[in-house]
Protein backbone atom coordinates (compact mmCIF):
# COMPACT_ATOMS: atom_id res chain seq x y z
CA UNK A 1 0.00 0.00 0.00
CA UNK A 2 2.63 5.38 -0.68
CA UNK A 3 3.52 8.44 1.17
CA UNK A 4 0.84 8.11 3.66
CA UNK A 5 0.80 8.70 7.70
CA UNK A 6 0.25 5.97 9.80
CA UNK A 7 0.14 6.27 13.70
CA UNK A 8 3.77 5.90 15.02
CA UNK A 9 4.69 4.18 18.21
CA UNK A 10 6.76 5.94 20.33
CA UNK A 11 8.13 5.77 24.28
CA UNK A 12 5.07 7.58 24.92
CA UNK A 13 2.23 6.19 25.92
CA UNK A 14 -0.33 5.42 22.58
CA UNK A 15 -3.28 6.94 21.86
CA UNK A 16 -6.07 4.62 22.21
CA UNK A 17 -9.05 4.99 19.52
CA UNK A 18 -12.49 3.88 20.98
CA UNK A 19 -15.74 2.83 19.69
CA UNK A 20 -17.33 6.11 20.24
CA UNK A 21 -14.57 7.69 18.26
CA UNK A 22 -14.86 5.35 15.24
CA UNK A 23 -19.09 5.73 16.21
CA UNK A 24 -18.78 9.61 15.94
CA UNK A 25 -16.64 9.40 12.47
CA UNK A 26 -19.35 7.00 11.39
CA UNK A 27 -22.08 9.11 11.88
CA UNK A 28 -20.82 11.52 9.57
CA UNK A 29 -20.32 10.06 6.65
CA UNK A 30 -22.37 9.94 3.54
CA UNK A 31 -25.47 7.86 3.28
CA UNK A 32 -23.40 6.09 -0.27
CA UNK A 33 -20.14 6.48 1.40
CA UNK A 34 -17.75 3.55 1.85
CA UNK A 35 -14.44 2.93 3.69
CA UNK A 36 -11.26 1.31 2.27
CA UNK A 37 -10.07 -0.79 5.74
CA UNK A 38 -8.17 -3.13 7.02
CA UNK A 39 -6.52 -4.64 10.04
CA UNK A 40 -3.05 -4.46 11.01
CA UNK A 41 -0.95 -4.24 13.48
CA UNK A 42 1.49 -0.90 13.88
CA UNK A 43 5.33 -1.04 14.10
CA UNK A 44 7.80 1.24 16.03
CA UNK A 45 8.84 3.60 14.25
CA UNK A 46 12.70 3.01 14.43
CA UNK A 47 12.03 -0.24 13.23
CA UNK A 48 10.18 1.28 10.53
CA UNK A 49 13.36 3.19 9.44
CA UNK A 50 15.70 0.09 9.51
CA UNK A 51 13.49 -1.33 6.82
CA UNK A 52 13.15 1.52 4.25
CA UNK A 53 16.74 1.71 4.59
CA UNK A 54 16.92 -1.97 3.37
CA UNK A 55 16.52 -0.09 -0.20
CA UNK A 56 19.69 1.48 -0.37
CA UNK A 57 21.97 -2.10 -0.25
CA UNK A 58 20.06 -2.65 -3.74
CA UNK A 59 22.47 -1.17 -6.84
CA UNK A 60 21.03 2.31 -7.66
CA UNK A 61 21.02 1.16 -11.08
CA UNK A 62 18.29 -1.57 -10.76
CA UNK A 63 16.62 0.77 -7.54
CA UNK A 64 14.73 2.53 -10.03
CA UNK A 65 12.76 -0.25 -10.85
CA UNK A 66 11.34 -0.54 -7.53
CA UNK A 67 8.38 1.19 -6.29
CA UNK A 68 9.62 1.29 -2.91
CA UNK A 69 6.81 1.55 0.39
CA UNK A 70 7.54 4.84 2.15
CA UNK A 71 8.58 4.24 6.65
CA UNK A 72 4.93 5.78 7.49
CA UNK A 73 3.27 3.12 5.08
CA UNK A 74 4.72 -0.19 6.76
CA UNK A 75 2.26 -2.27 8.84
CA UNK A 76 2.18 -6.22 9.44
CA UNK A 77 -1.58 -6.90 7.91
CA UNK A 78 -3.76 -9.08 9.82
CA UNK A 79 -7.27 -8.77 7.47
CA UNK A 80 -8.03 -6.46 4.46
CA UNK A 81 -11.81 -6.01 4.64
CA UNK A 82 -11.66 -4.01 1.36
CA UNK A 83 -14.62 -1.05 0.75
CA UNK A 84 -16.86 -1.21 3.95
CA UNK A 85 -20.03 1.29 4.87
CA UNK A 86 -19.13 2.81 8.16
CA UNK A 87 -22.68 1.69 9.59
CA UNK A 88 -20.53 -1.98 9.73
CA UNK A 89 -17.79 -0.84 11.28
CA UNK A 90 -18.72 -0.24 15.21
CA UNK A 91 -19.18 -4.30 15.07
CA UNK A 92 -16.04 -4.89 13.51
CA UNK A 93 -14.57 -2.60 16.40
CA UNK A 94 -16.60 -4.75 18.83
CA UNK A 95 -15.42 -8.03 17.08
CA UNK A 96 -11.93 -7.04 16.61
CA UNK A 97 -12.25 -6.00 20.42
CA UNK A 98 -13.28 -10.02 21.67
CA UNK A 99 -10.25 -11.18 18.65
CA UNK A 100 -7.75 -9.15 20.45
CA UNK A 101 -8.85 -10.00 24.42
CA UNK A 102 -8.33 -13.59 23.86
CA UNK A 103 -4.90 -13.19 22.76
CA UNK A 104 -1.61 -11.99 24.89
CA UNK A 105 1.04 -9.67 24.25
CA UNK A 106 3.81 -10.87 22.51
CA UNK A 107 7.37 -9.59 20.70
CA UNK A 108 8.19 -10.31 17.30
CA UNK A 109 11.85 -9.90 15.76
CA UNK A 110 12.23 -8.70 12.07
CA UNK A 111 13.62 -12.08 10.03
CA UNK A 112 15.12 -12.67 6.60
CA UNK A 113 14.21 -11.08 3.22
CA UNK A 114 12.03 -12.67 0.56
CA UNK A 115 9.87 -12.01 -3.07
CA UNK A 116 6.71 -13.22 -3.98
CA UNK A 117 6.12 -15.30 -6.41
CA UNK A 118 9.97 -16.31 -6.01
CA UNK A 119 13.11 -14.20 -5.64
CA UNK A 120 14.07 -15.12 -9.23
CA UNK A 121 10.62 -14.04 -10.52
CA UNK A 122 10.19 -11.39 -7.93
CA UNK A 123 7.27 -8.77 -8.02
CA UNK A 124 6.81 -8.31 -4.37
CA UNK A 125 10.35 -7.46 -2.03
CA UNK A 126 9.41 -8.05 2.11
CA UNK A 127 10.97 -8.57 5.28
CA UNK A 128 9.26 -11.58 7.51
CA UNK A 129 9.33 -11.94 10.84
CA UNK A 130 11.32 -14.54 13.66
CA UNK A 131 10.21 -14.45 17.58
CA UNK A 132 6.63 -15.60 19.13
CA UNK A 133 5.52 -16.33 15.16
CA UNK A 134 2.66 -18.36 16.47
CA UNK A 135 1.11 -16.05 18.88
CA UNK A 136 0.90 -14.08 16.09
CA UNK A 137 -0.49 -16.36 14.09
CA UNK A 138 -3.09 -17.36 16.57
CA UNK A 139 -3.78 -13.50 17.06
CA UNK A 140 -4.36 -13.51 13.14
CA UNK A 141 -6.64 -16.79 13.24
CA UNK A 142 -9.01 -14.96 15.49
CA UNK A 143 -9.24 -11.50 13.77
CA UNK A 144 -9.82 -13.90 10.77
CA UNK A 145 -12.61 -15.91 11.94
CA UNK A 146 -14.09 -12.49 13.52
CA UNK A 147 -14.18 -11.30 10.46
CA UNK A 148 -16.24 -14.03 8.95
CA UNK A 149 -18.88 -13.64 11.55
CA UNK A 150 -19.49 -10.30 10.68
CA UNK A 151 -19.80 -11.34 7.24
CA UNK A 152 -16.68 -10.65 5.27
CA UNK A 153 -14.94 -13.53 3.30
CA UNK A 154 -12.61 -15.96 4.42
CA UNK A 155 -9.49 -16.12 3.22
CA UNK A 156 -8.21 -19.59 2.94
CA UNK A 157 -4.52 -18.70 2.24
CA UNK A 158 -1.86 -20.11 4.75
CA UNK A 159 -1.00 -16.82 6.66
CA UNK A 160 2.36 -15.69 5.47
CA UNK A 161 3.42 -12.84 8.17
CA UNK A 162 5.79 -10.16 6.58
CA UNK A 163 5.80 -6.41 5.55
CA UNK A 164 5.96 -5.26 1.79
CA UNK A 165 9.16 -3.23 1.27
CA UNK A 166 8.96 -2.63 -2.68
CA UNK A 167 7.03 -3.82 -5.83
CA UNK A 168 8.49 -4.19 -8.91
CA UNK A 169 7.51 -1.50 -11.55
CA UNK A 170 6.86 -2.77 -15.19
CA UNK A 171 9.68 -2.86 -17.93
CA UNK A 172 12.90 -4.40 -16.45
CA UNK A 173 14.44 -7.10 -18.77
CA UNK A 174 14.33 -10.55 -16.99
CA UNK A 175 17.77 -10.36 -15.93
CA UNK A 176 17.67 -7.20 -14.47
CA UNK A 177 14.49 -8.96 -12.65
CA UNK A 178 16.54 -11.70 -11.45
CA UNK A 179 19.52 -9.09 -10.36
CA UNK A 180 17.09 -7.17 -8.20
CA UNK A 181 15.29 -10.44 -6.67
CA UNK A 182 19.39 -11.63 -5.72
CA UNK A 183 20.44 -8.42 -4.22
CA UNK A 184 17.34 -8.20 -2.25
CA UNK A 185 18.29 -11.54 -0.53
CA UNK A 186 21.36 -10.76 0.44
CA UNK A 187 20.26 -7.25 1.94
CA UNK A 188 21.17 -7.16 5.73
CA UNK A 189 19.29 -5.45 8.50
CA UNK A 190 21.60 -3.02 9.96
CA UNK A 191 19.75 -4.09 13.67
CA UNK A 192 17.90 -7.12 13.10
CA UNK A 193 17.40 -7.65 16.41
CA UNK A 194 14.79 -4.43 16.96
CA UNK A 195 11.67 -5.62 18.49
CA UNK A 196 7.89 -5.27 17.74
CA UNK A 197 6.17 -5.30 20.64
CA UNK A 198 2.68 -6.21 20.07
CA UNK A 199 -0.20 -5.00 22.33
CA UNK A 200 -2.96 -4.19 20.18
CA UNK A 201 -4.49 -4.32 16.90
CA UNK A 202 -5.53 -1.24 14.35
CA UNK A 203 -8.09 -0.96 12.50
CA UNK A 204 -7.15 1.18 9.67
CA UNK A 205 -9.18 3.63 6.78
CA UNK A 206 -7.06 3.68 3.38
CA UNK A 207 -7.42 7.34 1.27
CA UNK A 208 -6.14 6.47 -2.19
CA UNK A 209 -4.81 9.59 -4.09
CA UNK A 210 -2.64 10.45 -6.90
CA UNK A 211 0.41 10.78 -4.44
CA UNK A 212 -0.48 7.21 -2.98
CA UNK A 213 -2.27 6.30 0.36
CA UNK A 214 -2.73 8.18 3.39
CA UNK A 215 -3.83 6.05 6.54
CA UNK A 216 -6.33 7.48 8.99
CA UNK A 217 -6.68 5.35 12.27
CA UNK A 218 -10.14 4.17 13.05
CA UNK A 219 -10.38 1.84 16.21
CA UNK A 220 -7.65 -0.05 18.80
CA UNK A 221 -8.64 -3.00 20.10
CA UNK A 222 -5.98 -3.60 23.24
CA UNK A 223 -4.56 -7.02 23.60
CA UNK A 224 -4.47 -8.11 26.73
Amino acid sequence: MAFCRAVPITSRQPEIHTVDHLSRLADRAGEDETWRTFVALELPSRVRRNLVSLSDQVPSRWRRHVRWVGASELHLTLKFLGEVEPSRLVDVAHLLQDAAGESSEFDLRLGETGAFPTPRRPNTLWVGFDGEVQRLVRLQARVEGSMGYAGFDVDRWRFHPHVTIGRLRRGPSGYMIRQIGRSWLEANLSERGFDVHVSRVTLFRSHLGPGGARYETLYTAPVA
